[in-house]
Formats: C-alpha cells, structure tokens, sequence
C-alpha cells in the first residue's frame, strides 16, 4: 500500500489525520510516520505509526479534504457567501419587525 506525503489526510484507527511528517528511519530501521488528529474531540493529538503494518489505513481521496491540504481553505463559495452576508446582501426580517 502507498504511503501518504506530507499534507494528505488518513483514515486510521477510527478517525481523521493530517500526515504532518513523511516516512522518518528510526535507529531500529523502521520507518514511521507522523500524523495529527484533525477531529474535534482530539485536535492536535499526536500519532506516530508504521503505515503498513495499519490495519485498514486509507488515504482520503475527497475532493474538498484535497483543495484544504493543498490551498489550506475551504471551497471558495463558502466565504463569498460569508462576505455577502456580512455586507448585508442577506434578506434580513420585514421592516418593522424584530429579530
């Protein structure tokens, strides 16, 4: 199985990671990988594994999980339709009435 590059994000052990580090030799001759966890409930916690000895590692093929690993933002609708709002071309409540 291909091993991840740096910036790709893996389905492992249950939850979704970042690959922050490439394969890294250790003195044992074992090459490891780092990831970080990208879920809510363990942000940030770090994981180094030997890839193929995972059982049932997937590397996310998702169109939008690629465009945030290679451009680092989210589908550019989602802040155009951010600074519409934001610049008040929303429909807000009738006048007259309260929010």
């Amino acid at each position: 199985m291909p091993e991840p590059e740096i910036g790709e994000f893996v389905q492992l052990r249950g939850r979704t990671w970042l690959v922050e580090q490439g394969a890294a030799l250790h003195d044992s001759g074992i090459a490891s990988i780092r990831l970080s966890c990208v879920e809510d409930d363990a942000q940030g916690d770090s994981l180094d594994v030997i890839w193929d000895a995972e059982i049932a590692a997937t590397i996310l093929k998702d169109s939008a999980w690629e465009q945030i690993a290679t451009n680092g933002s989210c589908p550019s609708a989602v802040p155009l339709q951010y600074a519409d709002a934001s610049r008040g071309h929303h429909q807000g409540p009738p006048s007259g009435t309260h929010a």
